[in-house]
């Protein structure tokens, strides 16, 4: 596979906010525009983080991914995450925090930006790329709003709980705890232990372990390619076939040498399959 060349922008991606207003709070939600020299379409591609994650933890792949599209590209940190407006001062979140995710804030979210007009909701096509907790919010944005996607892109998601994924966790609570993760989070979120504390808590709860998303599946319209690492610590290739078997238009990906982040421990590899598929 020969490899990436660097990637060339008509402007820097700098980081903006747009404000929204949900369940009576008025939220900052930091985000970021991608624009390549060369623009082939008026289709546009979103990028939605891990659980853990923000704009700054995706690093250069939502760039290089929209250079070799030729398509514009978004990416926002969701309320709680990176410098977005925390969703609350507890970290009490309920089992359902990843519909109100894909069915209320993400729509509110394109709305301020002027990506998502119901009036011409079928001229706007979207492409949506997500990882981890942002695949499952993915699948159910495209369930929720299926006339507005031409593709979904799911890397390590989650479509239900597994015992890896709850032990991926704990771990991860114990390097939180013994301060190593803390530090980590500090450098790209501005309450890192809110965050860390609202994620790792509602996993971690009974409330949780029947959670899953066959419904979500079953309603699913567009082509779905599922990518998943064979050294997943938090999912095994159980999450994607699932996805196959209650979706059948959905092309799976399995590699070698690759934990939870794909699009990091495989980089060509994925880089070529998106774009591949989403052109």
């Amino acid at each position: 596979m020969s490899a990436i060349l660097p990637v060339i922008f008509s402007q820097p991606n700098t980081t903006s906010f747009t404000e929204i207003e949900w369940n009576g709070q008025r939220l900052s939600v930091e985000y970021q525009l991608i624009s390549p020299l060369q623009i082939n379409t008026q289709e546009k591609i979103i990028f939605l983080h891990e659980g853990l994650g923000c704009i700054s933890m995706w690093k250069s792949f939502p760039e290089q991914l929209c250079h070799l599209l030729g398509m514009q590209g978004m990416v926002y940190s969701r309320p709680g995450y990176g410098k977005s407006s925390p969703l609350s001062n507890s970290p009490n979140w309920t089992s359902d925090f990843m519909h109100l995710q894909a069915k209320e804030i993400l729509p509110l979210i394109l709305k301020s930006l002027n990506w998502l007009n119901a009036e011409n909701s079928s001229e706007q096509k979207l492409h949506l790329l997500g990882h981890s907790d942002g695949a499952s919010i993915a699948i159910i944005f495209a369930a929720q709003f299926p006339q507005l996607l031409s593709t979904l892109t799911v890397l390590a998601p989650h479509i239900k709980v597994e015992n890896i994924t709850l032990k991926g966790i704990q771990k991860a609570r114990l390097a939180y705890f013994n301060g190593n993760m803390l530090a980590a989070l500090s450098k790209h979120h501005q309450n890192p232990q809110l965050c860390f504390e609202s994620w790792s808590s509602i996993w971690l709860s009974d409330e949780f372990r029947t959670w899953n998303l066959a419904a979500e599946l079953r309603q699913l319209q567009c082509p779905v390619l599922a990518i998943q690492g064979f050294q997943d610590a938090y999912g095994t290739m159980e999450q994607i076939n699932e996805i196959q078997k209650l979706h059948s238009p959905t092309r799976l990906i399995q590699l070698q040498d690759c934990g939870h982040s794909p699009h990091k421990d495989q980089l060509q590899q994925v880089l070529q399959a998106c774009s591949e598929f989403i052109a």
